[in-house]
């Protein structure tokens, strides 16, 4: 075939055929080529043709069964997964079938190298994990089941699960990348359980959408390395995690490790009651994150009953939107259920905030922004707790149109200031309250406000 070696492409087709041919353990002497025709030769004489197309197909669709694996529950698949795998190329589509009717044994990582594949399963939101799917042996809490590398990769319908009752190990599925920018990873209509990390995400952004996570420590996790070069991939990381059920997780979302600011969505998810710490302030509900966000935007989501707080963000947020979200709990530990550092140029509107024992939003400062249409019943726990709660810096801020309203201390405040600063501009108006002060201020003798406008 020598004649041949400096055609287009055709060395990238002869490794084609080299994947091909030993999986199904062909031993072929020749191959000769007429247009678009094969034909082999194989050692003992005989011939069989094939086409450049069929060549292309069979390499593109992968099945997971056609490289040894079985399924049934017994037999270690690590092995088989791998090789199908590592047979990927840009634009395969890899396909996890039912297989022997159990579930697929996997005992350690599967790596997928190449960029922009889809990873199919049979399962998802319409198959339960008991019965079939992924089963992941995981030697401790950060081995991983499928490591992905390449770029623009997608994992569909698949339910990755561990038996291990008594700790949470292992990750489902691990996405990293180490220099340049990055395409997102995308992760549909899956289902986890009993894992530590459902989906981590480092160094790059990711779509995380229509899936489900239970008993796992936190669903998806984000985190990033902070030696990575300036050069776009610090600014590039776009994450978003839209309409997912998280179950019995510590936290649904967590972001960490980062100095460098993300862009996020968080709509549409439904959390319930997390099983972590409940004196830790890690032992969020619906997102925890020690990093800042260059936009971060939280519309109608549904959290119940979180221990702590609903939404944790120990960093600063420039453009925070936070619209049309439902929190309830009877059970925080004197906690509130929006805790943030500093929100700078936000829109907190039409959310409904029930049960918080402590101040429901605390921020250290809260600027240039509004606060409006917001019903919010707290459960304070002191008569000069409040509401809503600011500590260090209150300025140019709108507080409008809210129902602001606590019950069990009727001496609490709706809004309570705790800094020395002045306040530079604020307006209070049409909100509806049975606080008896509306603000309140520890400094109040010592600090000179101006353009302070407060009336029901």
């Amino acid at each position: 075939m020598a004649e041949y070696l400096d055609s287009r492409g055709l060395l990238h087709l002869l490794g084609k055929l080299k994947d091909i041919f030993a999986r199904k353990s062909e031993a072929v002497k020749t191959i000769t080529r007429s247009g678009t025709t094969f034909t082999a030769t194989r050692a003992d004489g005989s011939k069989f043709t094939f086409t450049q197309q069929a060549i292309e197909d069979e390499h593109t669709y992968i099945n997971v069964l056609d490289y040894g694996a079985k399924g049934d529950g017994t037999t270690d698949d690590t092995a088989a997964f791998n090789a199908a795998f590592a047979a990927a190329h840009q634009g395969s589509q890899i396909l996890i079938p039912f297989g022997g009717g159990e579930k697929y044994r996997i005992t350690s990582a599967v790596t997928l190298n190449a960029s922009f594949v889809t990873v199919y399963g049979e399962g998802g939101s319409n198959l339960s994990w008991q019965h079939h799917g992924i089963k992941f042996e995981p030697a401790t809490e950060t081995s991983v089941c499928f490591r992905v590398y390449g770029s623009g990769c997608v994992f569909e319908n698949l339910v990755i699960s561990t038996d291990d009752d008594a700790e949470k190990k292992g990750i489902g599925i691990y996405a990293r990348m180490n220099s340049a920018p990055d395409t997102d990873i995308e992760v549909l209509n899956c289902k986890f359980t009993k894992l530590h990390h459902g989906v981590f995400s480092y160094n790059r952004g990711c779509l995380v959408r229509n899936s489900s996570f239970a008993i796992c420590w936190t669903g998806v996790s984000i985190s990033a390395d902070e030696n990575l070069p300036d050069t776009g991939v610090k600014t590039q990381r776009a994450i978003r995690i839209e309409n997912n059920r998280f179950h019995l997780c510590s936290s649904g979302i967590r972001v960490n490790n980062t100095a460098h600011p993300y862009y996020m969505v968080v709509s549409g998810n439904y959390i319930d009651y997390h099983w972590g710490q409940s004196d830790s302030s890690e032992s969020s509900c619906l997102l925890y994150a020690s990093c800042d966000f260059n936009g971060l935007t939280i519309t109608n989501n549904t959290v119940a009953d979180p221990r702590l707080h609903a939404i944790y963000v120990g960093g600063t947020v420039t453009k925070f939107t936070m619209v049309g979200n439902n929190i309830f709990s009877y059970l925080m530990n004197s906690s509130s259920a929006v805790r943030i550092t500093m929100v700078d140029k936000f829109c907190i509107g039409s959310n409904i905030v029930m049960g918080s024992r402590g101040a429901a939003f605390y921020f250290d400062t809260m600027r240039d922004g509004c606060f409006t249409g917001n019903y919010v019943l707290g459960r304070v726990e002191t008569d000069t707790d409040s509401v809503i709660r600011v500590a260090t810096k209150l300025d140019r801020v709108a507080i409008t149109g809210n129902n602001l309203l606590a019950y069990e201390r009727a001496g609490s405040y709706m809004l309570k200031y705790l800094g020395t600063e002045p306040i530079s501009y604020l307006v209070i108006q049409g909100n509806s309250s049975n606080a008896v002060t509306m603000f309140g201020n520890a400094n109040n003798a010592a600090v000179n406000h101006s353009s302070i406008q407060a009336t029901l």
